[in-house]
């Protein structure tokens, strides 16, 4: 049984497709840190607010036994808080992403892991102004271009015939939420229960 299979049976839930492929090419295999300028042709996949938990750490990632109990986390940002799956919320459309703070609440981001990845792309929009922008959206299509829908993948490909420098400062929040339009984005909930 391979660590993919591990996780699945121990929080009783299937990973989502997108994440497995990931896993197949390698994504989420970083042999040393480095700056994400230095990071366009590894196999790591780099993205804005989100550093992997390789797969076979995911069961013994040291977190709170209260995050262990209904959330699995993945991914972490920057600031320490945890990108997490929520089994028991899995429906017909994927298993929803939380971002878990270190102190006890937490919010929903998205309804799915390719919500998610898509979510990352946009903010990295949004934020990146310098060379290294195009070059990261050219990869980011090339990884997920099987998962995006056509509309995800035009968006991505005006800013990249475009660039960014006429992108709003409300370009995240508008484009999210009218290509994603999850309901329960950024709802708000206590995950410690001290």
């Amino acid at each position: 049984m391979n660590y993919l299979e591990i996780i699945e049976q121990k929080y009783k839930f299937s990973l989502p497709k997108e994440y497995c492929r990931l896993n197949d090419m390698k994504c989420f295999d970083l042999d040393e840190p480095k700056h994400y300028s230095k990071a366009l042709n590894d196999p790591y996949l780099w993205l804005f607010e989100l550093e992997w938990i390789h797969p076979s750490k995911i069961l013994t990632f040291d977190c709170e036994d209260q995050i262990r109990e209904r959330y699995v986390p993945f991914a972490f940002n920057g600031a320490g808080e945890l990108w997490c799956w929520v089994p028991k919320e899995t429906d017909e459309n994927g298993t929803p992403i939380v971002l878990l703070d270190n102190i006890d609440s937490g919010t929903y981001e998205a309804p799915d892991f390719k919500s998610i990845l898509f979510q990352q792309v946009l903010m990295f929009i949004q934020n990146q102004q310098d060379d290294m922008l195009i070059p990261y959206l050219n990869k980011y299509l090339l990884h997920f271009n099987e998962f995006f829908c056509e509309r995800w993948q035009v968006e991505i490909n005006k800013v990249i015939a475009t660039g960014n420098d006429k992108i709003s400062d409300n370009y995240f929040d508008i484009t999210y939420q009218d290509m994603v339009g999850y309901s329960r984005y950024q709802e708000s909930f206590q995950w410690y229960n001290g």
